[in-house]
């Protein structure tokens, strides 16, 4: 088992999404999915892109996008605990719902942005 799929692992057990995402800030070539013994079915597009689809349909979406700023972390930390909460089943989730941590290079160092400033674009 390589480096990526244990952390996946670990991750599927903690909920910890920061933690995953800062790990392989540069991206991943995969995609993982799991059902979580809520129902909630999970799928991790690429580092730090993550849909929670509840098991009864729903045709309501939530995006929820933290971390674009690298150095603005009450927003990461909030999404961060969302996960770890829907993990030990204390939120219940009855939406379609994606989390974006975004931008873990910047996050990383803990400046701003690490190549250029999003603003400017």
């Amino acid at each position: 088992m390589n480096d990526l799929q244990q952390s996946w692992q670990a991750f599927n057990t903690s909920g910890d999404f920061l933690s995953f995402t800062r790990q392989f800030e540069n991206g991943i070539n995969c995609e993982f999915e799991t059902t979580l013994d809520n129902g909630l079915s999970v799928r991790l597009y690429d580092i730090g892109i993550l849909q929670i689809t509840p098991s009864k349909a729903s045709d309501q979406y939530l995006l929820i996008s933290s971390g674009i700023h690298g150095n603005v972390t009450a927003p990461i930390e909030i999404v961060n605990q969302f996960t770890k909460d829907i993990w030990a089943n204390q939120l219940t989730v009855n939406v379609n719902l994606m989390l974006i941590i975004g931008n873990p290079p910047s996050m990383n160092i803990g400046q701003r942005f690490s190549v250029q400033n999003l603003n400017r674009l």
